[in-house]
């Protein structure tokens, strides 16, 4: 590993191959190796340029705070460190962020972030609520939408059977009216429609993690957040590129691990007397 002094702090940076220099930026929380398993397959063509970002890996988060300034001044300094004056980047999650700052804050090539909401936004505060308001047109307009999302959870309910190896149809009842009961309490507070997510499933596929406590820590990490004006600013922030990027980092993973899953729903057992436990002992 490379190591250089930028500002506050010591960054480690790793170079791999020979070729067109490219720059990979890591995602949150991970580090450099992140990238490894590409870029091992890159380095016959590209000369991948593999930096820690500032309190990742083995870089120091330095005095205070991470900004986004703080690294992309970093990246400028791992990059003439590396003598790489023109480079193709990739960035995935805080690395597309830090990258997008780079380019439209620093050199002036889009639409630059204004950090002034989230430097002014409390760190402790109440979520806005609003409440209800009832229009036929739009009712009329959603309701059927219903009909699609019961189809929907039915899909998911088997998708996670067959990756569990368990029926869970007796489950059913349950899940529509989890969905149901959530939507409305989520409607009174003047939130949108809860249903369930093939996302979570692309997730536990991956993981092969199937415990519903997993779910009840990440839904009071949420509520916590939600009492967060910071955080709130902070997602406002993240430029819309970025944001596309990772919507398509993550429906790619839906589409390659919830996919070949959702197929083999048809093999789950349908017998509900077939299986015992439940879901959430699931390893």
């Amino acid at each position: 590993m490379n190591r250089i002094r930028s500002g506050d702090a010591n960054i480690a940076y790793e170079v791999l191959g020979d070729g067109t220099p490219l720059v990979l930026l890591h995602p949150f929380p991970a580090h450099h190796a992140f990238w490894l398993p590409a870029a091992q397959s890159l380095t016959s063509r590209y000369r991948v340029v593999l930096p820690d970002l500032r309190g990742h890996g083995e870089s120091d988060v330095g005095d205070g705070p991470a900004t986004m300034d703080k690294h992309a001044s970093d990246l400028v300094r791992v990059l003439d460190d590396a003598g790489v004056g023109r480079a193709i980047f990739c960035g995935v999650s805080i690395g597309g962020y830090v990258l997008y700052v780079l380019l439209a804050n620093g050199l002036g090539l889009g639409k630059p972030i204004d950090f002034a909401p989230l430097a002014a936004a409390p760190w402790i505060g109440l979520p806005k609520f609003a409440s209800p308001s009832f229009h036929a047109d739009a009712m009329f307009l959603i309701a059927p939408v219903a009909i699609i999302l019961v189809a929907e959870n039915l899909g998911h309910i088997k998708a996670i059977g067959a990756m569990t190896g368990r029926s869970l149809d007796r489950f059913l009842g349950r899940a529509f009216l989890g969905d149901s009961l959530a939507t409305i309490v989520s409607g009174f507070g003047g939130g949108t429609g809860v249903t369930t997510y093939a996302e979570n499933i692309g997730v536990m596929a991956a993981t092969k993690i199937y415990s519903t406590l997993l779910f009840a820590v990440a839904a009071i990490v949420s509520i916590l957040l939600g009492f967060s004006p910071k955080f709130g600013a902070l997602i406002l922030s993240i430029p819309g590129p970025v944001i596309g990027g990772l919507s398509i980092v993550l429906f790619g993973l839906i589409a390659a691990m919830a996919g070949p899953s959702t197929q083999l729903a048809s093999a789950c057992p349908t017998d509900a007397d077939s299986t015992t436990g439940k879901i959430g002992s699931a390893a």
